[in-house]
């Protein structure tokens, strides 16, 4: 929280929103529309969505504390500790003690995390619904306990609504745990594995489906909040693939940053390029133990992949969901 409303100075207009909102919502249980208690908030002139999570998650800080521009961006600070402690956590349980500082110190010195934390923006909220997610995948495979899948499938449920951003990754998380559920079955085609992956695949689809069949209703109701204002047209492959593509050039992850000044410095990518040489390494001994370091370096990068539906193009903050993985 060092110099929280000094840098960056001022606000966004999506912080604005956000803060706004909050006020009437802890106040009169209404939004700037005047809908009571709405699942999502119109605002910015009727042109985007305030995202459910994030802006009751600020409400709810403001009812209890007040409303103030530090108690805005302090809400920001707070997911924040929340997704060290996490991360120390899951490192910790799949390296160890040191492995978990490591992992720890890699997440605090991203600059695309540190940036978020000082900004009331909901960019940030996906990390803690990532991270436990992977934890819930993670202990599922280790203790076989379902209810490690029950907690895997709400959490990137939740996600989902805690970030635009997440509308086009989690449905490609969601199937890559499934696949990754169902990997012993895949590899030998057997009676016997079929018979084993049917729980597992069945408790973790049920834990997150409520969270897509709800859309039909929240789009009637809230037209354009989950699937966008406008529909977007592709026009070829390449200008599908290449959002995705994009989100991996190097020159962009560990040098430029995002294209919005207000998410980057302009002088560095949204990784340290000191953590490339650590994060290759990682990527090699991964592939070489396989099995659960195999399914994480699928999630980071192929999460990504249908980017072509919302045209995103080195938008660093649209990423931040991939620093679990990536520490």
């Amino acid at each position: 929280s060092y110099k929280l409303t000094q840098v960056p100075d001022g606000m966004t207009v999506d912080e604005a929103a956000f803060g706004y909102n909050a006020v009437l919502l802890a106040n009169t249980l209404q939004d700037q529309n005047g809908r009571l208690l709405p699942v999502f908030v119109l605002s910015i002139d009727g042109k985007d969505w305030r995202q459910p999570v994030t802006q009751y998650f600020i409400t709810a800080y403001f009812k209890l504390f007040g409303a103030s521009l530090f108690n805005l961006k302090f809400t920001s600070v707070i997911i924040a500790a929340i997704s060290i402690i996490l991360m120390f956590f899951l490192g910790r349980l799949i390296l160890g003690n040191l492995g978990g500082i490591f992992t720890v110190l890699i997440l605090l010195l991203t600059p695309i995390f540190m940036m978020h934390t000082h900004m009331a923006l909901d960019n940030i909220y996906p990390i803690p619904f990532v991270i436990v997610w992977l934890f819930g995948v993670y202990q599922f495979k280790k203790t076989n306990r379902l209810l490690f899948l029950i907690l895997a499938g709400v959490s990137l449920g939740l996600g989902y609504y805690s970030y635009k951003g997440m509308r086009s990754a989690v449905p490609v998380l969601s199937v890559l745990t499934i696949i990754y559920l169902s990997w012993d079955y895949l590899k030998s085609f057997q009676k016997e594995e079929l018979q084993k992956i049917i729980k597992p695949v069945s408790v973790f689809f049920l834990s997150i489906l409520p969270f897509f069949a709800v859309i039909p209703l929240l789009e009637q109701k809230y037209a354009g909040a989950v699937l966008g204002l406008e529909p977007k047209t592709i026009n070829s492959i390449y200008s599908f693939l290449y959002p995705f593509f994009s989100s991996f050039d190097p020159s962009f992850l560990f040098i430029k940053g995002d294209d919005l000044l207000q998410h980057s410095t302009g002088r560095h990518g949204m990784f340290l390029m000191a953590s490339l040489p650590l994060f290759l390494l990682g990527l090699y001994q991964g592939i070489r133990q396989k099995n659960f370091w195999i399914f994480l370096s699928l999630t980071f990068f192929s999460a990504p992949l249908l980017y072509g539906f919302v045209d995103s193009v080195h938008r660093a903050s649209r990423l931040i969901y991939l620093l679990p993985a990536y520490s």
